[in-house]
């Protein structure tokens, strides 16, 4: 039974993205509906592959690798054109966080993809090391494919350091995870980049903490710096990382050893201050790093932010509200969550429950730590996440951003109904019994 599971989830998941090739561009009007039949079959390959209980080395890469190259080929997202564009505009010497795509200054540079690029009001939104890798990689080549293929590179690279940690059968939640595959390999998007460092951190975190006791005491130093590092590169090149530097500093601070403590904040804010650094040395002048006024006012894809806008709407106009809500429950699973996966997985949880503006591409943050987790709820959004790509489609038709209710619940009740299955199924991972301590 576990051979015929495998080979006929390969060729569903193959078949899947063969088919989904030619309808990458999703701002085509007709191209949605098309898009999201091909992901199904790709979806049922990734669901009949659940139930293994073993799979060949040759099987696991074979399709890890085979789908992501085919996706390659795949007419890319609209935020990659807009990496394109910032990472060239910086060899210029215009730095993206003062320079806006319409920007006057820059019209001489234009390319004939520039219109491709969303919203070309708005400056830079992504931290300084994500800008760097971008001008380094357009410095080599500028083109899609090239982009394209470092991201993948680096998601090949996290499939290893998952199936390695955690055995290949485990590693298929990410590994054949067909909206993964499409997210970094066919729409382009960079998240790879800032996934590999924070799950390489929270590996040595376990090595240098959690197994307080193993090796010595300078070996567990240079780890915890490691681990610390790791996610300050993650925090560099996307700031969604940044609580998870703050859980590592409290959870030190509270037994007051302050050498640790320094430890972590240097460590962790270094990829961060070398960058921009780096970037005004090339560039004479930065400008603002923090989100534009956009970022306040962005809304869809949200679930509790749609709740209560039905019942309170002055609460629709701008996004402050939620910032200070997730602030704190941010704090509250600082101060409440032991364990640094476990703390990594709330907290994301409760990004995209409280975000007001969510993409399909975020839900792959969360699929790393199911596998080692095995959580219900993001395995589900794995696939359920798709639904999201229906409010392009309903864009194109009509121009308004907007999912329906039906929409939202083919899309939320999965994650939402997985996550309660986990928490009832786990509790004791996240509240330590009286006395216990886990740094």
């Amino acid at each position: 039974m576990n051979n015929w599971r495998v080979s006929l989830g390969a060729a569903f998941l193959l078949s899947g993205c063969v088919w989904m090739l030619p309808y990458g561009d999703l701002l085509l009007v007709g191209n949605v509906p098309m898009f999201l039949m091909s992901a199904s079959i790709a979806c049922i390959g990734f669901l009949l592959v659940w139930p293994v209980k073993s799979i060949g080395f040759l099987w696991f890469w074979t399709v890890a690798i085979g789908t992501r190259c085919l996706l390659l080929m795949m007419e890319p997202g609209d935020d990659l054109w807009r990496y394109l564009w910032e990472g060239e505009i910086q060899s210029h010497g215009f730095s993206p966080y003062l320079y806006a795509p319409n920007a006057p200054e820059l019209e001489g540079f234009r390319r004939d993809w520039w219109s491709n690029i969303n919203h070309p009001e708005v400056p830079a939104i992504y931290p300084p090391l994500l800008q760097l890798c971008l001008r380094l990689i357009t410095g080599i080549s500028e083109t899609i494919l090239s982009m394209k293929s470092v991201f993948v590179v680096v998601d090949l690279a996290l499939c290893f350091l998952l199936a390695r940690r955690f055995g290949r059968v485990k590693g298929l939640i990410y590994a054949w995870n067909p909206l993964v595959i499409y997210a970094v390999a066919g729409g382009g998007h960079f998240d790879s980049l800032f996934l590999l460092p924070l799950v390489a951190g929270w590996f040595l975190w376990e090595e240098s903490v959690e197994k307080e006791g193993v090796g010595q005491a300078s070996e567990r130093t240079w780890a915890l710096f490691a681990a610390a590092f790791c996610v300050g590169v993650s925090v560099a090149i996307k700031l969604v990382s940044l609580p998870v530097l703050a859980w590592m500093g409290w959870n030190f601070l509270r037994r007051g050893q302050w050498k640790q403590v320094m430890i972590i904040s240097i460590a962790g804010s270094a990829p961060f201050i070398f960058s921009w650094g780096l970037m005004w040395l090339l560039l004479g002048e930065v400008g603002p790093l923090l989100p534009s006024e956009f970022a306040l006012k962005a809304r869809g894809c949200d679930v509790v932010p749609w709740l209560i806008g039905l019942i309170w709407p002055v609460t629709l106009e701008s996004n402050s509200w939620i910032v200070f809500v997730f602030a704190l429950v941010v704090m509250a699973q600082i101060f409440w969550i032991q364990k640094c996966r476990t703390y990594i997985e709330y907290f994301l949880a409760a990004f995209f429950i409280l975000g007001p503006a969510n993409h399909a591409w975020y839900f792959i943050w969360l699929v790393p730590f199911a596998v080692a987790s095995g959580n219900w709820g993001t395995r589900l959004l794995s696939v359920s996440g798709f639904v999201y790509f229906w409010l392009q489609h309903t864009n194109g038709l009509t121009g308004v951003w907007e999912q329906s209710i039906y929409e939202r619940l083919l899309l939320w009740a999965p994650f939402l109904t997985g996550w309660a299955y986990f928490l009832a199924k786990q509790p004791k991972e996240v509240i330590p019994e009286k006395g216990e301590v886990h740094a």
